[in-house]
């Protein structure tokens, strides 16, 4: 979902999204949350945060959130904050399988 900020018309807002992570030999899903800007033709993450659920607890985290200190940062299970550089959606859902991958029940 994205929810456009007033006054912007529709080039800076929030997007909002729980991704089930499909295929999951462990129910997971990815909670996503991201404020963008539009520049030009494209599309700038102002912040973001990405979390991996797993059967119901928060298992790691990425986030750019300009009022913590460093905004940069991630967090380890139970939400302990750690020191960590920018990180892309798509290398974030790379390491979010392979942590699934290790859950799956012994055959």
């Amino acid at each position: 979902m994205f929810v456009a900020e007033a006054g912007t018309n529709g080039r800076r807002g929030r997007v909002l999204a729980q991704l089930e992570m499909g295929g999951s030999p462990v129910p997971a899903y990815i909670q996503l949350s991201e404020r963008v800007t539009v520049v030009g033709q494209h599309i700038r993450r102002d912040e973001y945060a990405y979390f991996l659920v797993i059967d119901g607890d928060e298992a790691f985290g990425y986030e750019r959130d300009l009022s913590h200190n460093p905004a940069v940062h991630a967090h380890g299970e139970g939400h302990e904050r750690r020191q960590a550089g920018p990180i892309a959606f798509r290398t974030f859902t790379e390491l979010a399988w392979e942590e699934v991958s290790k859950r799956a029940p012994a055959d």
